[in-house]
């Protein structure tokens, strides 16, 4: 019995080594570790960035009926205008923050503590007569 796997092993390796004289890819994916290492990367960076792209994360809490899906660089912007609109706000510029804060509930509407700060207004900003919040203008 120990023949015959030796005999299944060598005929696979044979019919590979005739198929990679004839490709160049095969023949570089079998000989070059770096080639193999090179294309495995590319495909893990190319399955990170259709995953990313995709709006999966579920950012509304639970207690809400509604789900509000987005993806991770509208996460990032969203943390980024958050920024944005803290620092806008005090430097006591309210039309520049009221622009961020709108900005940001627009790329994360899910965030419950985002709703709550911004449909208030900023701390110590004059009331115009509206908020922040687009649902509540």
């Amino acid at each position: 019995m120990p023949r015959q796997r030796r005999r299944s092993r060598r005929g696979l390796q044979g019919k590979l080594a005739k198929q990679a004289e004839n490709s160049k890819l095969l023949r570089l994916l079998l000989v070059s570790v770096w080639f193999r290492l090179a294309v495995v990367g590319m495909l893990l960076v190319f399955v990170a960035l259709v995953l990313a792209l995709v709006p999966c994360l579920d950012t509304s809490p639970r207690e809400i009926p509604g789900v509000y899906r987005t993806s991770g660089p509208n996460m990032v912007q969203a943390w980024r205008l958050h920024q944005n609109a803290v620092e806008t706000t005090e430097a006591k510029e309210y039309e520049e923050a009221d622009y961020f804060w709108r900005a940001t509930l627009r790329k994360n509407p899910g965030d419950v503590a985002l709703v709550r700060g911004s449909a208030s207004g900023p701390k110590g900003a004059p009331s115009g007569g509206h908020s922040l919040h687009p649902r509540f203008d």
